[in-house]
């Protein structure tokens, strides 16, 4: 028996040149850049929710 998929969205993405440079330059010990990607995609999807709730 295998382990539970928890990722089934699949998105491919295209950066300007240099991002992916940008990336590594910021990244903690031990962080992928797909790490960094989800969690900057989850903090922006929380900020706009929050400004969208403010709006209403």
């Amino acid at each position: 028996m295998g382990r539970k998929k928890t990722n089934f969205e699949q998105m491919p993405a295209r950066f300007p040149d240099g991002t992916f440079e940008r990336i590594d330059a910021v990244l903690e010990p031990d962080e992928t850049r797909t790490d960094f990607l989800r969690g900057a995609v989850e903090r922006e999807i929380k900020r706009r929710a929050k400004a969208k709730r403010a709006e209403d």
